[in-house]
């Protein structure tokens, strides 16, 4: 059997410019054993790329992401309550609290994160059976992309579709079961210096999942000197009224007093450029509850300033 996305991307047609500079690299953890298999590695290679992202408890997130989003890297399922910890985080739920209960169905989650000189984003896809994904895309979008071929970098974003280069280094990736579908979670790492150089990034991802368009987007900034992810926003189904930040550099939650994180309010948005939009904060501030929660990044400084993200129906319109 082949890797899950490779050749799922009869979607709408995009470019692979400015990818060079993007320097994609697609690592990750063998799940169970007979993936290691399918994807004609030997036992030796699998287990030298399983040192790389080493799953545990084989529940689809790798060890070092669960401290991060409140789950045990050595029990699958943190809270026992019959949901494995990578489909609760998928399913947008917490892996650590038994009351919180996910509704199974088609979808996608991202997570960003520093790891020395590389932003490691780890995506999460349910279902990821072959024959269930009908279509699957990768974007990355800045305003200073000038050379991207969608998008509009004079007034919005210039988008640039990864998906045919990184599914070529797709050769490893965590992997579990969850009602006889599977669950599979791989990462991308894109360079610090991207963000750096241009100040922000959108990482969007499009789908079509056992015939249902699924999408999800992260914003990565820089607040002074500063790196920050913003993520559950407006790019989401419904236009959430807000959105969270976390530190790109990674803090474990703590353990002896209530986590908190930097709720951000939007207005209403306003189409610039092509396939992009524009949001401003209306209000920011930090909150009680939740797993992102406020270190390193002035909260309150982000009140009045705006956000320039890939637009949601740009996003849909890829899943087709």
């Amino acid at each position: 059997m082949s890797h899950p996305w490779r050749g799922r991307t009869r979607c709408s047609s995009g470019g692979v410019a400015f990818v060079a500079a993007l320097a994609v690299t697609y690592v990750g953890t063998v799940g169970d054993g007979p993936s290691a298999d399918r994807r004609g590695l030997t036992s030796s290679q699998a287990q030298a790329e399983a040192a790389i992202m080493t799953d545990s408890d084989l529940d689809a997130l790798p060890d070092e992401i669960e401290p991060l989003v409140g789950s045990s890297p050595t029990d699958p399922d943190t809270d026992q309550d019959g949901f494995m910890d990578g489909i609760e985080w998928v399913l947008g739920t917490s892996p650590a609290d038994p009351t919180s209960i996910p509704d199974p169905k088609p979808a996608m989650r991202s997570y960003a994160y520093q790891v020395q000189d590389q932003i490691r984003v780890f995506c999460g896809v349910f279902p990821a059976d072959p024959a269930m994904v009908g279509c699957f895309r990768f974007l990355v979008g800045s305003d200073t992309f000038r050379n991207a071929p969608e998008g509009d970098p004079l007034t919005g974003l210039g988008i640039v579709d990864i998906t045919s280069f990184f599914t070529l280094l797709g050769t490893s990736f965590t992997e579990a079961k969850f009602h006889g579908l599977t669950l599979v979670g791989f990462n991308v790492d894109l360079p610090t210096y991207l963000l750096v150089n241009h100040g922000q990034l959108n990482v969007a991802l499009a789908a079509t999942l056992a015939d249902t368009p699924v999408v999800e987007q992260l914003y990565l900034g820089v607040q002074g000197t500063t790196g920050y992810v913003l993520g559950g926003g407006p790019a989401m189904p419904g236009g959430a009224a807000s959105f969270a930040i976390q530190p790109l550099d990674p803090v474990p939650l703590p353990q002896d007093e209530l986590p908190e994180y930097c709720e951000v309010g939007f207005g209403n948005a306003t189409p610039v450029g092509i396939a992009s939009v524009e949001y401003t904060v209306t209000s920011a501030a930090c909150a009680p509850d939740g797993l992102l929660y406020c270190i390193d990044a002035d909260c309150t400084a982000l009140a009045g300033q705006t956000f320039v993200l890939v637009d949601y129906g740009f996003l849909q319109s890829k899943t087709q």
